[in-house]
C-alpha cells in the first residue's frame, strides 16, 4: 500500500485552510473587515465570514477530486449499506441541530429573523440533541465523513483535516459561550459532553 503524495498536499491545504478560517474568526481580523467595510452590525460581518468559509471549503474539497488518488479500501456489502443508513440519519441529525440552532442566525441572516427567533438565537440551547451532547453538529459531520463506504488517501487525509480543524474550532467555540453566557455555560459542560452522547438522567 503505497502512500501517494495528494495526501501531504491535502494535509498542508488543511493547514492553509484552518489558518484563514481561524484568521477570519479572529477579533482583529473582525474589527479591520468591518472598518474596512464600514461594517457595524456583527450579524452582517457574520454572513461575510460564512461566506468566505463556503468559498474555500469548496477549493479545499475540490482538491480531494483534483489530486491523484488511491483506494485504501472498500466496505462491501451488506455493510456498507449500514453505513449508507448511519450516514443519512447523520446528515438528518446535522440539518435537524442546525434548525435547533437558528438557521439564519447560523449563516448571519439575524436581521430576517422575527422577533421570536430572534430571541432564542440569544439563548442558551439546551434543547433537542443540545440536551445530550454540546456540539450536536460537529458530532453528526465526524459521522458522515468517517462512515464514507470507499475510504482513498486523500478522502483520508480530508478526514483528518477536518477532524482536527473540528476538535480545535470547539475549543474556541467554547470560550466564546462561556464569554456570552458564563456561569449557564459552566454548569451546562458539567452536565452535558461535548461530543459523545450521554442519556442517563436526560
Amino acid at each position: 500500500m503505497v502512500l501517494n503524495t495528494g495526501f501531504f498536499w491535502i494535509l498542508l491545504a488543511g493547514l492553509i485552510y484552518g489558518g484563514i478560517h481561524s484568521a477570519f474568526a479572529s477579533i482583529p481580523v473582525k474589527e479591520w473587515v468591518r472598518n474596512q467595510l464600514g461594517v457595524e452590525n456583527p450579524n452582517t460581518y457574520r454572513f461575510i465570514f460564512i461566506l468566505q468559509s463556503f468559498f474555500f471549503t469548496l477549493i479545499f474539497f475540490a482538491i480531494v477530486f483534483i489530486l491523484p488518488d488511491t483506494i485504501l479500501y472498500v466496505i462491501p456489502a451488506p455493510w456498507h449499506y449500514l453505513t449508507i443508513v448511519l450516514e443519512i440519519a447523520a446528515i438528518l441529525g446535522t440539518i435537524f441541530s442546525l434548525f435547533q440552532t437558528g438557521i439564519l442566525a447560523f449563516f448571519g441572516l439575524a436581521p430576517f429573523m422575527n422577533s421570536e427567533q430572534a430571541a432564542r438565537a440569544n439563548q442558551l440551547n439546551t434543547q433537542g440533541f443540545y440536551r445530550y451532547m454540546r456540539h450536536p453538529l460537529y458530532f453528526f459531520s465526524l459521522i458522515v465523513i468517517w462512515l464514507l463506504p470507499v475510504m482513498t488517501w486523500n478522502i483520508l487525509a480530508w478526514d483528518f483535516c477536518v477532524t482536527i480543524y473540528l476538535l480545535v474550532g470547539s475549543l474556541f467555540e467554547e470560550r466564546k459561550l462561556v464569554r456570552e453566557f458564563g456561569n449557564e455555560y459552566l454548569e451546562y459542560q458539567k452536565q452535558v459532553p461535548a461530543f459523545w452522547p450521554r442519556f442517563a438522567n436526560k
